[in-house]
C-alpha cells in the first residue's frame, strides 16, 4: 500500500485490488482510500487497471521490469506508466486542495466528503438556506410561465414562512438541517397568530396551503439533490368545511357606495367596480381596455381570459361598472391598490359601512354571482360564463340561492304556493 502525506492531515493510499491473487499479467484496478485526521473514506477506484508485475515492485533484471517508487507506484516498465502515475497524483493534489473547497462552500470537511469531490466531479454546491431553496423553487415556476395570480399567492406564503424563521431565530436554517420538528412548530405558529382584533390570522385551510409549500420545496431540494429524501413524509391534512357564499344584499351595498370618506375613496370605487363585475382582484388588476368591447346594439361588455386558469369570462357592464370607468377616464386608470394593503383597508371601510361580514376581494365575486342569480335572475349557463367557470358545479361556491329566485323559478313553471295565515299559524305552532 502506497501513503502519501500532506497539510491538515489529509493522506491518499492506494492499493491494487486483487493482486495477491493475480497472475503477474492480470490487468488489476487501482483503488484510493482518503484518510483525514485518522478516519478513512470508502475504497473507491481510480478507474485505472495496470498489470499485477507493474505494481509497486521492486525490480526484476529477468523480467526486465524497472523498479517503481511510493511517488511513482507504476513501473516505468510499464506502457502507460507516465499518464497513470501522473494521475494518480493529480488526485492526491487534489485531495489537499479539496479540503480548502468544502471549507470555502460551509460543508463539513471529511474523508467522505473529499472522496464525493473525487468521484462525483459535478459542482457541489453549499448547503442552501431553506428560505432561499424556496426562493429557488419559485423562480422555477415562475420561469415555467405560472399564473400571476398563483406567483403571487407563493410570494405571500414565502413572506409568511420567512417571517415564522426570523421569529424563531431559524435565519440561518439551512435545507440539510430541516426536520419534521421544524414542520410541526410552524404549523403552531401559525395557530397560534391572531390579528390587531385578536382573531386568528390564518385560517386552517391557509395554514394547509402554507404546509403545501413547506412539502413541496422539500420535494423539489430532493429532485435538486440538495437532501438525500424529505423529512415530511406523508402530511394528512384536515380541511375545514367550506363556507358558505357571503353576499351583500342591496341595502349593505348601498352603504358602500354612499360612503363618502375622502380617505377610503379609491377602495370603495374599487369595492363597487368588484362587486358589479365579479373580477378576481388578479384579473382586475390585468384589465386593459382591449378587454372592453361594444355589441352593435350599445351595451359594452369585458372580454378576457381569466389568469388563474385561461378560461374566458363575458360579463355584461353594469352601469355602476361604467361610472367608475368614466371617472377614472378609462380602465387604464383605475387605482391599482397593493393587494395587501387594500384587505387590510377592506376591513375598514366594511366596518364604517356596516357591512354584516368582513369585506374582501372574494365576496365581492361572490356578491355578484348572488346578485346575477337572485336579483337579475340570470341562468346557469351564462352566469357560468360571467364567472369564467367550465364546470356549473363551480358555482355552488360563489352563490347562494335566495327565495326570490326560488319564487321566480316557480312563477316561470305556472307553480303557485297558496297563502293561507290561520293555516301557516298553525303549521308554525305544531312545529
Amino acid at each position: 500500500m502506497l501513503n502519501f502525506k500532506r497539510k491538515m492531515n489529509v493522506s491518499v493510499n492506494f492499493f491494487l485490488r486483487g493482486k495477491e491473487g493475480a497472475k503477474a499479467e492480470k490487468r488489476c484496478a487501482i483503488y484510493a482510500v482518503i484518510e483525514l485526521n485518522g478516519k478513512k473514506s470508502i475504497p473507491f477506484s481510480t478507474k485505472l487497471k495496470v498489470p499485477a508485475k507493474y505494481w509497486l515492485t521492486a525490480g526484476s533484471r529477468r523480467e526486465g521490469i524497472k523498479p517503481s517508487s511510493f511517488e511513482h507506484p507504476v513501473s516505468s516498465s510499464f506502457s502507460m506508466a507516465a499518464k497513470f502515475n501522473e494521475d494518480l497524483i493529480n488526485l492526491r493534489k487534489f485531495a489537499h486542495e479539496a479540503c480548502g473547497i468544502l471549507t470555502a462552500m460551509d460543508i463539513p470537511v471529511s474523508a467522505d466528503a473529499i472522496k464525493g469531490l473525487i468521484t462525483n466531479p459535478r459542482p457541489l454546491r453549499p448547503d442552501l438556506k431553506f428560505i432561499e431553496v424556496v426562493d429557488e423553487l419559485r423562480d422555477t415556476l415562475t420561469q415555467k410561465k405560472r399564473k400571476g395570480s398563483t406567483m403571487a399567492n407563493y410570494r405571500t406564503r414565502r413572506n409568511n414562512i420567512q417571517e415564522f424563521l426570523l421569529k424563531k431565530g431559524y435565519v440561518k436554517l439551512t435545507v440539510s438541517s430541516f426536520k419534521y420538528q421544524h414542520f410541526e412548530e410552524f404549523q403552531l405558529w401559525m395557530f397560534d397568530q391572531k390579528n390587531d382584533v385578536g382573531q386568528s390570522r390564518f385560517g386552517r385551510n391557509t395554514i394547509n396551503k402554507h404546509l403545501t409549500l413547506l412539502n413541496q420545496t422539500l420535494k423539489y431540494a430532493v429532485n435538486k439533490e440538495y437532501i438525500r429524501f424529505s423529512p415530511i413524509g406523508a402530511m394528512g391534512l384536515e380541511y375545514d368545511p367550506a363556507k358558505p357564499p357571503q353576499y351583500l344584499l342591496a341595502d349593505a351595498r348601498k352603504r358602500i357606495f354612499d360612503c363618502d370618506l375622502e380617505s377610503l375613496e379609491k377602495e370603495r370605487d374599487v369595492a363597487v367596480f368588484l362587486m358589479n363585475t365579479g373580477l378576481s382582484y388578479t384579473d382586475y388588476l390585468s384589465l386593459r381596455s382591449e378587454h372592453l368591447y361594444r355589441l352593435p346594439s350599445g351595451e359594452w361588455f369585458i372580454k378576457k381570459s381569466r389568469e388563474k386558469s385561461d378560461i374566458f369570462s363575458i360579463i355584461p357592464l353594469l352601469g355602476e361598472a361604467q361610472a367608475i370607468i368614466s371617472k377614472y377616464n378609462g380602465v387604464e386608470s383605475l387605482p391599482k391598490l397593493d393587494m395587501s394593503d387594500f384587505n387590510k383597508t377592506l376591513k375598514v371601510l366594511g366596518e364604517i359601512c356596516r357591512a354584516p361580514f368582513s369585506l374582501s376581494t372574494s365576496v365581492f365575486r361572490e356578491t355578484f354571482s348572488s346578485m346575477m342569480e337572485n336579483e337579475y335572475m340570470i341562468p346557469e349557463r351564462p352566469l357560468m360564463f360571467m364567472m369564467g367557470h367550465s364546470n356549473p358545479r363551480q358555482l355552488r361556491n360563489y352563490s347562494s340561492v335566495m327565495p326570490s329566485r326560488m319564487l321566480h323559478e316557480l312563477n316561470k313553471s305556472k307553480v303557485s304556493i297558496p297563502f293561507n295565515i290561520e293555516a301557516f299559524n298553525e303549521i308554525v305552532k305544531a312545529s
